[in-house]
């Protein structure tokens, strides 16, 4: 049986909700890894699937309501190479990705918390639009309804506030069955 120095971070990050706060104290400061904290707006919760967590509606949306506004944590690209992320929402852990949870501009890349959980859609239910260069808002451009996916269009990540382009760093195959997939994104 392994002992919890000899887990992967994805394993140890598993169970940290049933370890105890000095063993989290511990595995943070030892590995170096950033914590950060992320509050799950109502109507919306993480919810682990076969391919990964993702966005879940929990109330309807209707078209044009405000479905969340969100705060992105700027991150240097120094840190970004160095560290290892942890998210915490509510009482679940999640290991953070560079090519997966953030989203990079030419000079820092932005985390957007429990919103790096949201899949893109070449049809989204979804827009979001920055309010200033952190805060964004996010609304519903179809209804939503209560376990429905959130998604929203990788492609359309641009700040308008800032002109700060999201530059492509990861490349996959659209899966998301939409009739307009675009097949193959770069984002």
């Amino acid at each position: 049986m392994l002992g919890f120095q000899d887990m992967s971070l994805c394993d140890k990050v598993s169970i940290l909700h049933m370890v105890d706060e000095e063993i989290k104290d511990k595995f943070f400061s030892d590995e170096g890894i950033v914590l950060l904290q992320s509050t799950v707006p109502d109507g919306i919760e993480i919810v682990a699937g076969k391919d990964g967590n993702y966005l879940v509606a929990t109330r309807r949306f209707e078209v044009g309501e405000k479905v969340f506004t969100n705060r992105a944590t700027i991150v240097s690209k120094d840190d970004l190479e160095s560290k290892s992320f942890v998210l915490k929402a509510g009482n679940k852990y999640f290991p953070l990705f560079n090519e997966v949870h953030f989203i990079h501009r030419k000079d820092y890349s932005e985390l957007l918390g429990f919103d790096s959980f949201m899949n893109h859609s070449c049809s989204p239910n979804t827009r979001q639009s920055y309010v200033s260069s952190v805060e964004y808002e996010s609304y519903a451009q179809k209804i939503i309804a209560p376990g429905d996916q959130i998604t929203c269009d990788y492609t359309k990540l641009d700040n308008n506030v800032t002109k700060m382009e999201n530059i492509g760093t990861t490349s996959f195959r659209c899966n998301c069955g939409e009739w307009n997939c675009i097949g193959y994104l770069v984002c």
